[in-house]
């Protein structure tokens, strides 16, 4: 098994606003690992992810396409971290589906 296959999985949605960012972290089960609101500042995303990305830990990132959410991706690429932009009117979708559970 390659140090890659024996990695773990998280999955980490970002809802990124002017004054905050509100990150939920998954594992591959769908449980929550952590749930927490940041300062949307530079200093307060970065410190995140030095503090919060174990190397043993394979990270992908999900965030809504929307202007305050452009240098969080910014950051992330240049990390070379796994980001997928969401369009907005998918993610109400989700959040007005009756069969969403949280």
């Amino acid at each position: 098994m390659s140090a890659m296959e024996s990695k773990k999985a998280w999955f980490i949605g970002l809802d990124v606003h002017t004054k905050t960012i509100a990150i939920c972290v998954l594992d591959a089960t769908g449980k929550v690992v952590l749930r927490e609101t940041i300062e949307s500042r530079r200093h307060a995303w970065r410190e995140w992810m030095d503090t919060h990305l174990p190397e043993h830990v394979t990270a992908r990132f999900a965030l809504e396409a929307l202007a305050p959410s452009r240098w969080v991706l910014l950051e992330l690429l240049e990390r070379d971290l796994n980001a997928t932009l969401v369009h907005p009117y998918g993610v109400k979708l989700i959040v007005q589906s009756k069969s969403k559970s949280d």
